[in-house]
């Protein structure tokens, strides 16, 4: 057996055995929780994980075409509330990157490129790249964004928790449920068939995120036009949960123990000021929209495309705003991360000037 093969074999055993043992402990998100969980812990301690890009390709595919089955007509009409919503995200995101660079910079000591684009919420790979190109530390900067990452989901499931009551964000239990019974092979072609189209329209328009977003686009046009109402199992929920959560623990492979403990306190720290932000605002959008708590927590906190989705899946909240919003937000901290340090870096010359 190859190393890859093994490797492979070993990565899907541990996710999920994660998600099994996160779901019989009542853990909410039980499915990709576990899985990031047991996945991380192996790949600190080198044993050999691996997943096919592909399988990433995959997940997201299969995730868009869920996230475009819950597109209703009742979720587009509140589509003219988003320019609003929009604004005060990203007010809250240049607030929240602000600060959290000043946390980092002061308190932490980061360079003004490591901690510039660790603050920002944007893409992981699209941030090191960035950061690594204006003299950043790259490792600093991945291991900042895969904590964010990874503690977002944590932390927003948490809040949802305790401050909703909501505990069923893991789609059922694996011993209660039998998830082989009943399913529908209409359905699971209909789900192919939209991931398969889906991706060729991303690749034929250039769509960014186009894995996730080709196959939402088709699955919700064909959902709001009547052509079919198929529903995505909870066996393949919770797959496509467990899929995300081994990529998520798959970004810790070459980190050790004591540099993740190093850099803890300071991602958790930025984090804590964006996500302190998405809660105030959140709660003030309920007060004079009709958007709800959860909705407005998921779209705005700093977490990932694909994982946010899951979990607005999973709470069956509004998820065309939900997508729109995290898309809209890493594509303008994309455009302007290069200008904000070209700005940060002039600050100390000024600074002589006077």
């Amino acid at each position: 057996m190859s190393t890859k093969i093994l490797g492979a074999v070993v990565a899907t055993a541990l996710g999920f055995a994660g998600g099994v043992v996160f779901d019989l402990l009542g853990v909410p998100l039980s499915w990709m929780l576990g899985a990031m969980c047991f996945v991380a812990i192996a790949a600190m301690f080198n044993l050999p994980l691996y997943l096919p890009a592909n399988v990433s390709m995959v997940t997201k595919a299969v995730i868009g075409v869920m996230l475009g089955a819950t597109i209703t007509p009742a979720l587009l009409q509140q589509v003219i509330q988003w320019p609003l919503v929009w604004l005060v995200m990203l007010a809250t995101s240049a607030a929240g990157s602000g600060l959290a660079y000043l946390v980092l910079r002061k308190c932490f000591a980061f360079d003004a490129p490591t901690a510039l684009h660790s603050a920002m919420p944007g893409g992981l790979v699209e941030m090191v790249v960035l950061g690594d190109e204006r003299g950043g530390d790259p490792q600093s900067i991945a291991l900042v964004h895969t904590i964010r990452v990874s503690l977002t989901i944590v932390i927003v499931t948490g809040i949802l928790t305790l401050a909703l009551g909501v505990h069923d964000l893991g789609q059922g239990s694996v011993v209660a449920v039998n998830w082989l019974r009943g399913i529908d092979m209409l359905s699971f072609a209909w789900l192919a068939g939209c991931a398969v189209a889906g991706l060729f329209v991303a690749r034929f328009l250039g769509l960014p995120a186009g894995a996730l977003l080709g196959p939402l686009i088709v699955s919700g046009v064909a959902h709001l036009t009547g052509v079919t109402e198929f529903k995505v199992g909870p066996l393949l929920v919770a797959s496509a949960q467990v899929g995300l959560g081994i990529f998520v623990g798959l970004r810790f492979r070459g980190v050790g123990f004591v540099q993740v403990k190093a850099t803890l306190r300071a991602a958790l720290s930025a984090l804590l000021v964006h996500i302190g932000l998405a809660v105030v605002a959140a709660m003030a959008l309920t007060q004079i929209t009709s958007f709800d708590f959860a909705s407005l927590l998921i779209a705005f906190s700093p977490g990932g495309l694909n994982e946010m989705s899951l979990i607005a899946i999973a709470l069956g909240t509004d998820v065309a705003f939900v997508v729109g919003t995290h898309l809209l937000r890493v594509l303008l901290v994309l455009s302007f991360a290069p200008i904000l340090f070209r700005w940060i870096k002039r600050l100390p010359q000024r600074k002589r000037s006077r």
